[in-house]
């Protein structure tokens, strides 16, 4: 599992809920997401983990679940 002052992209986001980084970008700019832990331009931003789970308790779990199988498959 990625330590928690990693920063999570919005393609991983994308990758564990099974929508396309556009979709998690628009959650980001309707508040369904909470402000970005990291925002230096578009290559450069994100979360950090126990922001998003702070955010949505089940979706910091989904995240946490899709990286912890992420690691067992390498």
């Amino acid at each position: 599992m990625k330590k928690d002052s990693e920063v999570i992209r919005p393609e991983v986001v994308a990758a564990a809920a099974e929508v396309t980084v556009a979709t998690v970008c628009r959650w980001a700019n309707e508040g369904r997401l909470p402000e970005y832990d990291m925002n230096l331009g578009r290559k450069f931003r994100g979360w950090k983990l126990d922001t998003l789970a702070t955010h949505n308790p089940r979706f910091g779990k989904l995240i946490e679940d899709y990286l912890r199988d992420q690691e067992t498959a390498q």
